[in-house]
């Protein structure tokens, strides 16, 4: 399991913890479309989820592109969309949980 982010803030290791996931990069768009399209080839389910134009590609790329509905064109892409209403619904608690049930 990996994180591959384009965001440059301190939010991505605490995130990748609350994960227990231990692999995470900042990457550009291209980047993440490239990781995501070689570990499926490689026959790796990939969750790719996004919230912007930049990670169409990717989501489109994943074996299941999921959105935070904020960019037409990431939730066209995507298999999956969480819209949000309010701020205090954000659904990044909700994809953790999806993560963790993943697992078990």
């Amino acid at each position: 399991c990996m994180i591959l982010s384009g965001d440059r803030s301190g939010g991505l290791e605490q995130f990748a913890r609350q994960l227990g996931i231990s692999e995470f990069a900042t990457c550009l768009p291209h980047e993440k479309a490239a990781v995501v399209q070689k570990l499926t080839e490689e026959g790796e389910v990939v969750l790719m989820v996004g919230d912007g134009v930049n990670d169409a590609p990717a989501l489109a790329a994943a074996s299941v592109g999921m959105s935070i509905g904020v960019s037409n064109l990431a939730s066209e892409a995507a298999d999956v969309v969480f819209l949000r209403g309010q701020e205090e619904h954000d659904p990044t608690e909700h994809i953790v949980n999806l993560i963790r049930l993943g697992r078990a």
